[in-house]
């Protein structure tokens, strides 16, 4: 039986989104089930001392905008930003989906929070 893929995923990050759209895809193309692992993409990049590029470089968050939409369109899955994102913590959703355990109780909360954001 073929290894499983580990997604690193933080539900403030809309790559990590298109990733999740495509599970499904993947796993057929592969044979191989996708593990989902949340973790906070900002306090990575705080310890490694890097910084969002997109948030410093104005330029660097003009083409990622456009970049994304090219990969929504591609995928072509819905994508809205709930109105405040940017302003809450993602802390809260990642150990929700930890708490849920493995299962279906797992996926339907990386779900549930992908939607809510």
């Amino acid at each position: 039986m073929p290894s499983s893929i580990r997604l690193y995923f933080d539900f403030l990050s809309p790559y990590s989104y298109l990733a999740w759209t495509q599970r499904d895809t993947i796993t057929a193309k592969t044979g191989r089930q996708i593990d989902m692992t949340p973790v906070d993409v900002l306090s990575v990049m705080d310890v490694v001392g890097n910084t969002p590029t997109t948030i410093t470089c104005p330029a660097q968050g003009k083409y990622a905008g456009t970049d994304l939409q090219r990969w929504i369109r591609r995928y072509q899955v819905p994508f809205q930003r709930h109105p405040k994102f940017g302003t809450f913590p993602s802390a809260p959703l990642h150990l929700a989906v930890l708490a849920a355990g493995e299962g279906s109780q797992h996926e339907s909360m990386v779900a549930a929070g992908f939607h809510a954001v």
